[in-house]
This record gives C-alpha cells, sequence and structure tokens, in this order.
C-alpha cells in the first residue's frame, strides 16, 4: 500500500508539473490527504470534463466509490470528484455515477443528472477561518449518502423470479468473488448456478482518452439483472488493493472485492437484508412509485403557493412598473419633438455658418486686395467727380485761404508786427484776388445749380 501510495505521488506530481493548475502545491496535498483516506475505493485519473457550455478541458478526477451504512448495512456509492484548475478558490464537481442496471435518486443534494449540490459546495470557501477541500467534502457526502443513499436499482419492465443464490465452488480456500460499481453483499447459500465470469480490471490512468461527459457510465463488470428497487450491498472488508498495471499507461492502484466467502446473495438497500433460505416471487412493478406521487403532489403545492404569493407581491411591482412605462413612450414621445426641433435648428444654424463663411471670405479677399493697393495722397482722394467740381473746390479752398490771410494780417497790424503801408497794400491785393475767386463761384454754383437763388 505504501508503495502504491508513492506511485501515485509520483505520477500526480508530474501530472501537476504539466497541468494549467493554479496551485498545484495545494491541489497535491489534498488528493494526497484524499488518497490516504478512502484510497481503498478511490482512484485517481486524467479525463476530458465537458462544461454546460461546451468547454472541454482536461481535469484530475477522482473516482471510485464512498463506502456508507444504510440501515446497518455497507454499501458503496460510485462517485466521480472532478477537480477544476482554478481549486482551491473553485468548488470540486462531484457527480454521482450510476451504473446502467441504476438509476439516481433525487434529493435537496443530488440532481436526476447526479450532480451534487451541497451547501458546503455552494459555500465553498467563503469562511476564511475554516479552509474548504476534499477530505472534508468526502466526509460530508460519506454521511449525508448514509442517511439518504443517492441510487436505487433500476426497475425492470416484467415480474424477475425470487432473488437468486449464487455460488461457485471453493478454489484456494474457498473463495469466490463478486464484481459491480455500486453495492455488495455476501451470504452462504446451497445449490450451485452457473458461476459468473471473472470481473476485468478496471481502466488504469490515461490521459489520450476520447471526451467524455461527467453524466456517462462508469464501466463494470457484468452482474446477474437485480430485483426491482434491489441493489447489491457489501461489506466494507470486501475490498483489496490492486498493483497498478506497467506496461501501456500511468495507472494509479484500483481494487478488486474478493474476501473469505463461499456465497452471495442479493438484498434491498430500502429493506432489512432477506433471510438466506427464503425464495418468494418478486413484486409486480408498479406504475407510480407512491411516495414519489406523494412528493409530487407536495412539491406542485408548495410551488403553487410560492407563485400565488409571488403574484401578490409583484402586482404592485408590475402596476408601477407599468406606470413608468407610460411616462417612458411620453417622453419618447417629447424626445422625439425636441429631437426634430434641434435637427432642424441645427440645419439653419449650418446655413447661417455656412454664409458667414463666405462673408468672412470675401471680406479677406477685400482686405488681400485693398493691402496690395498702392498707397493715394490725400489730395487725388479729396476730389469732385468732374472737372468743375473740382475747379469749385479749388476756388473755394483759395477763397478759404485768403480770408484766413487777412484775418492774420490783421492780428499782425494790431501787434504790430507789420506797418500800415505794408497791411494795405497786401490787402488790397488779397481783397482783389477773393472777389475773383467768390465771384467764379458764384457763376460755377449757377451752372451746376446748387444755388438757385445766386447768393453766397
Amino acid at each position: 500500500m505504501a508503495t502504491d501510495l508513492n506511485s501515485i505521488r509520483i505520477w500526480l506530481r508530474k501530472t501537476l508539473d504539466k497541468a494549467q493548475y493554479a496551485h498545484p502545491e495545494r491541489v497535491f496535498r489534498d488528493i494526497d490527504a484524499t488518497l490516504a483516506m478512502f484510497g481503498k475505493s478511490l482512484a485517481l485519473k486524467t479525463d476530458t470534463y465537458t462544461y454546460d457550455d461546451g468547454k472541454s478541458k482536461a481535469l484530475l478526477c477522482l473516482h471510485g466509490t464512498i463506502p456508507i451504512t444504510f440501515k446497518s448495512t455497507p454499501y458503496n456509492i460510485p462517485i466521480n470528484i472532478w477537480i477544476p484548475t482554478e481549486y482551491p478558490m473553485a468548488a470540486p464537481i462531484v457527480f454521482v455515477v450510476p451504473t446502467s442496471s441504476m438509476l439516481v435518486r433525487p434529493s435537496k443534494i443530488v440532481d436526476v443528472s447526479g450532480r451534487c449540490q451541497h451547501t458546503y459546495l455552494q459555500h465553498w470557501g467563503i469562511n476564511p477561518q475554516e479552509e474548504s477541500n476534499i477530505v472534508t467534502l468526502c466526509k460530508i457526502l460519506q454521511n449525508m449518502f448514509g442517511q439518504n443513499p443517492p441510487v436505487y436499482t433500476k426497475p425492470t419492465s416484467q415480474p424477475s423470479p425470487a432473488p437468486q443464490l449464487l455460488h461457485q465452488p471453493p478454489t484456494n480456500g474457498g473463495q469466490n468473488t463478486l464484481t459491480s460499481p455500486v453495492l455488495h453483499a455476501y451470504h452462504p447459500q446451497s445449490p450451485t448456478p452457473p458461476p459468473l465470469p471473472p470481473p476485468p480490471p478496471y481502466q488504469s490512468v490515461a490521459t489520450n482518452k476520447p471526451a467524455s461527459r461527467p453524466r456517462s457510465r462508469s464501466q463494470a463488470a457484468p452482474v446477474p439483472p437485480p430485483n426491482p428497487r434491489y441493489m447489491i450491498p457489501s461489506q466494507n472488508h470486501m475490498y483489496q488493493q490492486q498493483q497498478p498495471s506497467q506496461q501501456h499507461s500511468s495507472s494509479l492502484p484500483r481494487f478488486l472485492p474478493g474476501e473469505d466467502s463461499s456465497q452471495l446473495h442479493i438484498s434491498s438497500i430500502l429493506d432489512d437484508p432477506s433471510p438466506p433460505f427464503v425464495s418468494q416471487p418478486a413484486p409486480l412493478p408498479t406504475t407510480q412509485n407512491p411516495e414519489l406521487v406523494k412528493l409530487q403532489s407536495a412539491v406542485y403545492d408548495k410551488v403553487k403557493k410560492s407563485c400565488n404569493e409571488y403574484f401578490e407581491r409583484s402586482t404592485p411591482e408590475i402596476h408601477r412598473i407599468m406606470g413608468c412605462g407610460e411616462q417612458l413612450n411620453k417622453s419618447k414621445e417629447r424626445i422625439n419633438q425636441e429631437r426634430e426641433h434641434l435637427h432642424n435648428l441645427e440645419n439653419s444654424i449650418k446655413e447661417k455658418t455656412e454664409f458667414l463663411r463666405n462673408k468672412v471670405a470675401e471680406i479677406d479677399r477685400l482686405i488681400e486686395k485693398v493691402t496690395n493697393m498702392p498707397e493715394v495722397s490725400v489730395d487725388d482722394v479729396l476730389c469732385g467727380t468732374t472737372i468743375v467740381y473740382n475747379q469749385l473746390f479749388e476756388l473755394v479752398a483759395e477763397e478759404n485761404a485768403i480770408e484766413d490771410t487777412i484775418y492774420y494780417l490783421g492780428k499782425a497790424l494790431s501787434t504790430e508786427r507789420i506797418d500800415l503801408n505794408t497791411y494795405m497794400k497786401n490787402i488790397r491785393t488779397l481783397a482783389r484776388e477773393q472777389f475773383m475767386r467768390r465771384a467764379l463761384i458764384q457763376k460755377i454754383r449757377r451752372q451746376t445749380g446748387f444755388d438757385k437763388s445766386g447768393h453766397w
């Protein structure tokens, strides 16, 4: 046994080195502790697990059976424990794997597909003070399955004969073995039916297996068809460790049943074991299980009550939501109107922006044109539109200049800056020129129509 565990540890260490596990040391520690406690009934392998979303991934799987005791009779529950790559941050994926002659018994912790949904898995890793691990999970499942077994024997369509007693002539000390993937038991018996075929060895660990769903049935040795609602009980001491194969696969140790016993008989998992020498016809198969019908009725009533309560609670909320929906519809109409108005305003702004852009471009061209024009004197700018108007403009300017000159000559005489003779001489000359210019101005004004009266 120590050698087998050592070989398992070596194989597990190599597998974890190649796998994509986030915490390989923790995975190694928990699997090693689980095999140390349940090594006689659990084995380790790698296989492809397909998730509900269709994704597949190669995972480690603890497969085999968990020993339980139901009504003082030991049984073994077939189980698969898949270790996700996120372990221990993610909880293991546990499935009850019945054989072809077995059916899953749905309960609070096992659904119809065989998947376990215990609260320990649902609250995995929530409590930081308590470390969640596989060993504790197996102990919890062992306790829960002992109270309510998750599998039962598949009922047959026709009445079957009374439980047959199996016997094989003793060889090598009178040992007789019976292999089943679920439950085993033994009991003394007399006459000799044909011997059972030898059990095939369990498949060893292999990483090149094709992808399989976790709900697939486990391989098992052929057994006689059981009676309806009957299972094969076994004693805890009927398992012995089988040495791993060393030839074509990295196999792990599996177990084969076998102990000192010469007779075997079939016992019910729901009732006490039958007396060893009593033979009676099996009961006719029932179309419906009364207990199941009762449970279905209770579930229906509870669901109906919950639906009514939910409807009563949700009716005000539904009315409130409908009112909000009406307000949202009205708001949607207003939003559409505002959106249309903003769209029109946007088009108008675009048109005016384009107009202003064109005007700015035009002004820029004019500024550039004026900037490139040569400088013009004031005299060239301040001029009339015709020759007569230019002459009138010049005569008015000269007449005003003469008047200013006479004014300043008078001031110069008053200040005695010039004498009287000089003043009189210049005044006569300026007055003559002023008269001539005024006369010419009057003539031009009359001709151009500026002054109809003819007065200055």
